[in-house]
């Protein structure tokens, strides 16, 4: 869901040539029938309540993963305008709110309303720097990659 959600309402078709734009559609296709796959093998699991095989419940892990996603990109590059977190989230009263995203200092963000029990919350990461944004192929962003110095990273989300 993550992936084809990506690729139809956040990526841009006028970007992509005609024969790219038939391989993403396969692909798309693809992703489909693998999604119809999955909710079949959820249905039938005998493991799970029927809340947890729920379409809602299924829609509000996939709105919790494009959130988390959300957060982490910008916090990757340390977006500094307002934003959100992309889909209405659940709150505590049972109702969905959209979470918007306020850059206080580099990965450093105020959400409201905010979502979690705690007034402030802190996450360290590895994380690695590649100079650049245009690479002759994806081996030689690979090589990049591998030869940069780890580092920790923090991000850090308040009330």
């Amino acid at each position: 869901m993550h992936t084809y959600n990506l690729l139809t309402a956040h990526a841009d078709r006028t970007t992509i040539t005609a024969e790219g734009l038939v391989l993403l559609d396969a692909f798309l296709e693809r992703q489909r029938a693998y999604q119809a796959e999955l909710r079949s093998a959820i249905v039938s699991d005998p493991m799970l309540t029927p809340l947890e095989k729920s379409e809602h419940t299924i829609l509000q892990h996939f709105r919790l993963l494009q959130a988390c996603d959300n957060l982490s990109l910008l916090s990757c590059v340390a977006y500094s305008r307002p934003s959100h977190l992309l889909h209405p989230l659940p709150l505590n009263d049972e109702s969905t709110a959209e979470v918007k995203v306020f850059a206080i200092a580099p990965r450093h963000f105020r959400l409201s309303p905010w979502p979690f029990a705690e007034s402030e919350l802190t996450f360290r990461f590895p994380a690695r720097h590649v100079e650049g944004r245009v690479f002759g192929a994806s081996g030689e962003l690979e090589e990049r990659y591998s030869a940069a110095e780890e580092m920790q990273l923090s991000v850090t989300l308040r009330e």
